[in-house]
């Protein structure tokens, strides 16, 4: 088959994007497709980015990645901290690289904060000062919490409003954004601009039927159990990093890792795991119902390729 054509560098540069919750098989519909037109493919994928855990973060192996090369997978180690301003720096590069080599660009994952930075843009938050983050701590203490809450309406009302009074992480930090710009958070995110105006993503959200979901989401726990999820975790948790693997709080090793400790049992472990798993995909499913200017696919994506070709297709005509 002919490569398809690719527009020129000095016009749109069209990223398609393949997201949805976990399970819903987006490496599955992302290789197929980009196997078709012969594309790279970049991970959105917050947990898939550290290089140390593979089976619990379902991570492709070399194998499974049948030729196609993809980016930022394994990219970043344990003891990093990769926000998404760095996502969407890396992402930015890399797609302007693909671009000077006449390839297509598939970006796959379903961490919704990553491309929503990358797509609609992030402000650069600044650095904490905790000696400031100490005395609204004070504050609070003594005052109690909607202390700091009105303090906060009285700069940034929108975002006041849309925090709940005990939050005091997001109450604190958005008071510190304040003093340390000079502008509310509010503001800061009306100047916002997408890291390339020439990007043009059509985004493929894959949302299929939940209980069926569900259902996928056990097996696949069950699979990663058998194919050595427990010794994965143990052989990570016994060396230098494995604290950062207990900080990170990443599903599916922060409950093995209480079993380790004797906190557990391994089959309460392995249910959790499920439990856990299940709720995060459900918070994914009400981000991506949410998100504008996207094409809903309710299938899996073992299910959806024919459907996205026809999209797709039109889209890189």
């Amino acid at each position: 088959m002919a490569e398809p054509e690719r527009i020129s560098k000095t016009n749109d540069i069209k990223i398609v994007v393949v997201c949805g919750p976990t399970g819903s098989e987006k490496s599955t519909l992302s290789l197929r497709l980009a196997q078709k037109y012969q594309a790279e493919i970049i991970s959105a994928d917050s947990r898939q980015i550290y290089q140390p855990i593979k089976i619990g973060t379902d991570r492709l192996s070399v194998e499974d990645q049948q030729g196609v090369t993809h980016h930022l997978m394994g990219s970043c180690e344990l003891t990093e901290r990769f926000t998404a301003i760095r996502f969407v720096e890396r992402a930015g590069e890399i797609i302007n690289q693909l671009e000077g080599q006449n390839r297509n660009v598939i970006i796959c994952g379903g961490t919704g904060l990553y491309l929503r930075a990358l797509i609609d843009g992030i402000f650069e938050v600044p650095e904490e000062d905790m000696d400031y983050r100490q005395r609204l701590i004070a504050l609070a203490a003594e005052h109690g919490p909607s202390h700091i809450h009105r303090m906060l309406a009285e700069v940034d009302p929108t975002e006041a409003e849309a925090i709940h009074s005990h939050n005091m992480i997001k109450v604190i930090r958005a008071l510190e954004i304040y003093y340390l710009t000079g502008k509310s958070k509010t503001e800061l995110k009306k100047t916002t601009k997408p890291i390339n105006d020439n990007f043009k993503f059509l985004q493929i959200v894959l949302l299929p039927n939940r209980n069926q979901l569900y259902k996928k989401i056990d097996d696949r726990v069950d699979l990663m159990i058998a194919h050595g999820l427990l010794d994965e975790v143990r052989e990570i948790y016994r060396l230098p990093i494995g604290e950062a693997l207990r900080d990170k709080k990443i599903v599916g090793y922060s409950e093995i890792i209480d079993h380790l400790d004797g906190a557990i049992s391994l089959d309460r472990a392995i249910e959790l795991i499920k439990q856990n798993s299940r709720r995060y995909a459900k918070r994914q499913f009400t981000w991506f119902r949410s998100v504008r200017n996207i094409t809903q696919i309710e299938r899996f994506g073992s299910e959806a390729f024919e459907e996205a070709d026809q999209i797709i297709e039109q889209f890189w005509s």
